[in-house]
């Protein structure tokens, strides 16, 4: 008998050690808190439950406050046209005020100042219960941090400063003591346009201003060999694929997987205004991501890009009215990224030591560059005489060089489904550049400026595509950075200083038997006039009167 009642003795044993260690420690906590002269500040009767709505706003600009309502236990952000905002950042943030203890410091009004805890300077914090009757529960004055892991504060109308253990600045994203900085929504709001299962995803149909992709996953079925020894046949392995559709190719598996992973969990950087729609373009959006899960539920994602470095904007189709803001590389290298990601487009590779010639058709006329190499190899020197007009104006071979450096690893940036070069100009293209190579062949490069986006043809061939900002602008340089462009009397006086062509170079044209040939009969076209001093200017526009 005796031992069965041991066990039952052990149990009660153990539980009374407990509750004495419990009470020791209890009681050691009490007075460690009561001997550093911490004490609640919020009344024990505070209850964040009861809080529906917090303000935050810096001084007397209550114009600019932060205000967050809670309807229905969703927290929303009422002056940022009521975008939703994170509840468990602010059902924290509530527990930690609950719960917040003070060291009391003692200081007359005078030096309030020395805290930021003046009325004027300090951010408050105003929790407000608005059911039945609108009551405030608690007014909260916050001052400047004290060390990294501290801050000041005081409850309005009370002139008790209290030193709390904790940063409440950086919990309402404030990071800095500077006396102007004030609140600000983005630190309350709930930037998750999206999130899914990526598993769920079965169709992605993506559509850009000139051009449209779509996949569609599929499931096949794979038989799998009978088993030699027990000779039964294992059920069928069945795998998932994606496809391109409507027409099957091959794209970058890689890439749309990293897109997957982008798309089921976009995060905004902001909200915008509603009611200005016009003036961010997404009245009239030009980008489309449209989502399909195995269950058949559909998600539409509207954008709003207008391309350069401009931020993209856009919107559930659930809810038109919630704007999102992305920035840049969200928009167009996450979500809405280009073509040349997924596929192989048309490149120019072209060996730079095989260029002897380049003629350029652009807006302000038309000029051919010959390229001259001269010296031993190790000393090699490369130079550029301006054929036509013939030796009318000194090159600068620093562009030049680079010119020719970016045809040697020029790559498509995207590509476009128009098949028409009438409706994007290259019938009769805005810039253009024939390359002419030692063996008598040649490439052509064809470039229109539409829509912010430089459409190009390499060589005639299909698809047609684009060039990043960046290429363009490398292989057509500004006038006066690919030659020296002097005045008439400028020339006069320096002509009898310096000669266009040295010695040395002079010797290499010589020795490199470079004739007039070698301008073939298809660039009789009209050259450069004598005004280029006044046109030839930049790629883009005429010069102003006062350029000229």
């Amino acid at each position: 008998m005796f031992k069965k009642l041991i066990p039952l003795l052990i149990i009660v044993l153990i539980l009374t050690v407990a509750t004495i260690i419990k009470k020791q420690s209890t009681k050691e906590q009490f007075d460690l808190i009561q001997e550093l002269g911490a004490q609640n500040i919020l009344d024990d009767k505070f209850l964040g439950s009861e809080v529906d709505q917090i303000e935050l706003y810096l001084g007397t600009k209550t114009d600019s406050k932060v205000t967050l309502k809670k309807e229905n236990e969703q927290w929303f952000i009422t002056t940022a046209y009521q975008a939703p905002a994170r509840k468990n950042n602010i059902d924290k943030f509530l527990y930690t005020l609950k719960n917040m203890l003070g060291e009391v410091r003692n200081a007359p009004k005078e030096f309030f100042s020395d805290f930021q805890l003046q009325n004027e300077e300090a951010v408050h914090i105003v929790l407000t219960r608005t059911v039945d009757k609108s009551t405030i529960l608690s007014h909260i004055l916050l001052g400047k941090t004290d060390g990294e892991n501290a801050c000041f504060v005081r409850l309005y109308n009370n002139d008790t400063i209290f030193r709390v253990g904790r940063n409440l600045r950086q919990e309402i994203g404030i990071f800095s003591n500077e006396k102007d900085k004030a609140p600000e929504h983005t630190h309350w709001l709930d930037k998750n346009v999206l999130t899914l299962n990526k598993d769920d995803v079965k169709e992605i149909a993506i559509t850009y201003p000139d051009k449209k992709i779509h996949f569609v996953k599929e499931t096949k079925t794979i038989e799998q060999p009978e088993d030699p020894e027990t000779k039964e046949k294992p059920a069928p392995k069945i795998e998932e694929e994606w496809k391109l559709k409507p027409i099957e190719g091959s794209f970058n598996q890689s890439e749309l997987d990293s897109f997957i992973d982008s798309i089921t969990n976009i995060e905004a950087q902001d909200v915008a205004d509603p009611n200005k729609k016009e003036e961010i373009n997404i009245d009239k959006p030009n980008y489309k991501l449209e989502i399909t899960l195995a269950n058949d539920k559909k998600y539409v994602l509207h954008g709003a890009f207008t391309g350069g470095e401009q931020d993209g904007y856009c919107y559930l189709e659930t809810n038109p009215n919630l704007i999102y803001k992305l920035d840049n590389w969200t928009f167009s290298n996450r979500i809405f990224k280009s073509g040349s990601k997924y596929f192989v487009l048309p490149s120019l590779t072209i060996d730079r030591t095989q260029i002897q010639n380049i003629t350029y058709h652009i807006p302000q006329g038309t000029f051919s560059i010959n390229r001259f190499v001269f010296g031993k190899e190790k000393d090699e020197k490369i130079t550029w005489i301006l054929a036509e007009p013939e030796n009318k104006y000194a090159t600068q071979a620093d562009t030049l060089n680079a010119v020719v450096g970016r045809l040697s690893v020029l790559k498509a940036d995207d590509y476009t489904d128009e098949v028409d070069l009438g409706k994007l100009g290259l019938d009769t293209p805005q810039y253009s550049l024939t390359i002419h190579l030692k063996d008598n062949s040649q490439h052509v490069i064809k470039v229109t400026k539409q829509n912010g986006k430089y459409y190009t043809l390499f060589d005639e061939e299909r698809p047609i595509v684009t060039l990043s900002k960046t290429d363009f602008e490398k292989l057509f340089p500004i006038i006066d950075k690919m030659f020296i462009i002097e005045s008439v009397e400028e020339k006069e006086n320096n002509a009898d200083d310096e000669p266009m062509i040295d010695n040395d170079i002079e010797e290499s044209m010589i020795d490199n038997d470079i004739e007039e040939s070698m301008i073939d009969n298809n660039m009789e076209e009209p050259m450069i006039d004598n005004d280029i001093e006044e046109s030839m200017i930049d790629n883009d526009t005429e010069p102003d009167e006062e350029n000229k």
